[in-house]
């Protein structure tokens, strides 16, 4: 191969990754709109376009949750998850798509390697606390709210959340501590 044909091939390449960043951004503003059908669209599109685009499928998988369809949000999350296995993010994403579907376990799996990759996300201890009380985990459920409350004090869902845990078993001291906290916080928490 000759330069000419290495450059042509350099232009070709960066043309096709330009590409995919303009569906892909035009992706990002469709579904900021709430056009899940157009952002799906062109999420794919940037996928023809580049079949290693983790984000595009993160992305594609967020619309297809908003739009109900959970196994191909879940199916999309996994392959951004299989392509950049670090992204805490995506995690917490499907997670939360496996929490809507009731498949708990698989919930609190994701929202924990979130929680490993990123021990700092109070919304992962917080998803993870809300999958372990509708689980009766309840225990489970104070300690990751109480961690997510360590990790952003003014999370009035925390503290609302926490309290009814706390009122479930009995602790009605601390329930309306926490009570009140969140309703300090934000004084429509809870509805």
């Amino acid at each position: 191969m000759k330069a000419d044909d290495n450059d042509k091939a350099r232009q070709d390449a960066d043309q096709t990754l330009g590409d995919a960043l303009a569906y892909f951004n035009r992706g990002i503003e469709y579904s900021l709109q709430g056009n899940f059908d157009l952002a799906i669209a062109d999420f794919s599109q940037a996928i023809a376009l580049n079949p290693d685009y983790a984000p595009a499928y993160g992305n594609r998988g967020y619309a297809y949750a908003n739009k109900g369809e959970h196994d191909q949000a879940i199916a999309d999350f996994s392959q951004a998850i299989a392509l950049n296995p670090n992204d805490a993010i995506t995690y917490v994403s499907r997670g939360l798509v496996y929490g809507q579907k009731g498949e708990h376990d698989q919930a609190i799996a994701d929202f924990s390697q979130a929680i490993a990759l990123n021990p700092n996300d109070a919304f992962a201890y917080f998803n993870r606390g809300l999958v372990y009380g509708q689980k009766g985990e309840l225990d489970q459920a104070i300690a990751d709210f109480s961690q997510a409350i360590a990790l952003d004090p003014d999370f009035a869902d925390a503290y609302y959340l926490r309290g009814n845990a706390h009122r479930q078993l009995g602790n009605e001291t601390q329930a309306l501590a926490d009570l009140k906290r969140a309703v300090e916080l934000d004084p429509d928490v809870g509805k």
